[in-house]
C-alpha cells in the first residue's frame, strides 16, 4: 500500500500536463459579469500553464511537499482548481471570492500562531524552517479542500460552460390597435431603450428589454417568437441564431459593455436570420409559385 501511495504521489506532476493537454483539445471561454472579467478561449490553456509555472517555480508552497507524500499530490492538483474556480465564479461570483481568501485568512492565523508559540520557546532557525514548511502544507491542504467542491461542480454541473441568461417572467408587451392592426411597444419599453438608461440596466433587465424587441419585430415579421439567451460565446461572436432549437444567443461580454445599437444590430440581424430560416422552412417549393 505504502510502495502504490509513493507510486502515485510521485506521478502526480503528470497532472498539470494532462490537464494542459485536454485544455488546448477543449478550450472554454470565462466571463464573470460582477467583476466584468473576460478570459478568452484562446487565452484559456496559456494561463492554465502560467498558473503552474507560478505555483511550481515561484512560490514556495510545492517546494516544501515530499514527492511521495498526499501533499505533493495535491499541490499538482491546485492550479487547475484555481483555474475551475473561475468558472465557478461565473455562477456564485461572492461565494468565490469568499472561498479563495479563506485560505489566505487561516492560513495567517495559523502562521501568527506558530510565530507566537516561536517567540516563547526561543526556536531554532533549523526549527523555524521546519515550521515554515509545515505552514505551506497546511496551506496546500486547505487550499486543495475549500477549492475541491467549487472544481467538481464546474466540471460535472456546470460543464465548463458559463451561464446562460433568459428572460421569461414577464408577459408580452405587444399591443395591437383593433383599428389600424398596428403592433406596437409599450411605452415604457420605449423610453428604457435610450442609452443613458441602457447603460444603468442589469444583465436581467437588458435580456427583458431585447426580448420584447424580438417580439415585437417577430410580430411585425409574421414569424413565431423567438426566444433571446445570452451566455459566453466564442471569440469574434456577437450573437448566433440556432435553427434547431429556434432560439438567438447573444454574448454576455457584448451585451454588458458595449453601447444599445450596436446591440440591437446584432440582435436584428439574428432575428432576420431566424426570418430566413422560417420562409424557406414553410416555402412549399413543389408549388408553381416556387418555380417561377
Amino acid at each position: 500500500m505504502k510502495k502504490l501511495k509513493r507510486i502515485v504521489c510521485t506521478n502526480s506532476i503528470m497532472i498539470p500536463l494532462i490537464a494542459t493537454v485536454f485544455l488546448f483539445f477543449n478550450t472554454f471561454s470565462i466571463y464573470i459579469g460582477e467583476l466584468n472579467i473576460s478570459l478568452s478561449q484562446v487565452y484559456t490553456p496559456f494561463v492554465y500553464i502560467i498558473l503552474c509555472l507560478l505555483w511550481i517555480r515561484f512560490l514556495p508552497y510545492k517546494k516544501s511537499c515530499s514527492k511521495t507524500s498526499v501533499f505533493y499530490l495535491l499541490s499538482n492538483l491546485i492550479p487547475l482548481e484555481i483555474l475551475l474556480m473561475f468558472v465557478f465564479a461565473q455562477y456564485h461570483a461572492v461565494l468565490s471570492a469568499s472561498i479563495a481568501t479563506a485560505p489566505i485568512i487561516i492560513s495567517v492565523i495559523f502562521r501568527f500562531i506558530v510565530h507566537n508559540d516561536e517567540k516563547k520557546h526561543d526556536t531554532s532557525q533549523k526549527e523555524h524552517s521546519e515550521n515554515l514548511k509545515i505552514g505551506n502544507r497546511f496551506f496546500v491542504l486547505i487550499c486543495s479542500l475549500l477549492f475541491i467542491i467549487p472544481s467538481i461542480m464546474s466540471l460535472f454541473v456546470y460543464k465548463l460552460s458559463g451561464p446562460v441568461l433568459q428572460f421569461q417572467d414577464e408577459p408580452t408587451v405587444i399591443s395591437t390597435d383593433e383599428n389600424s392592426q398596428e403592433v406596437s411597444l409599450s411605452y415604457d419599453v420605449l423610453k428604457q431603450l435610450k442609452q443613458e438608461q441602457w447603460k444603468a440596466c442589469t444583465l436581467n433587465k437588458k435580456i427583458s428589454l431585447l426580448q420584447k424587441v424580438c417580439d415585437y419585430e417577430s410580430t411585425k415579421l409574421g414569424i413565431p417568437t423567438v426566444v433571446l439567451k445570452a451566455t459566453k460565446l466564442d471569440d469574434f461572436v456577437l450573437g448566433q441564431y440556432d435553427p434547431s432549437k429556434t432560439f438567438i444567443c447573444i454574448d454576455t461580454a457584448h451585451l454588458q459593455n458595449d453601447e444599445l445599437y450596436k446591440v440591437m444590430q446584432t440582435v436584428l440581424h439574428e432575428l432576420y436570420h431566424s426570418c430566413q430560416f422560417y420562409i424557406v422552412l414553410k416555402t412549399d417549393w413543389n408549388s408553381d409559385l416556387a418555380k417561377t
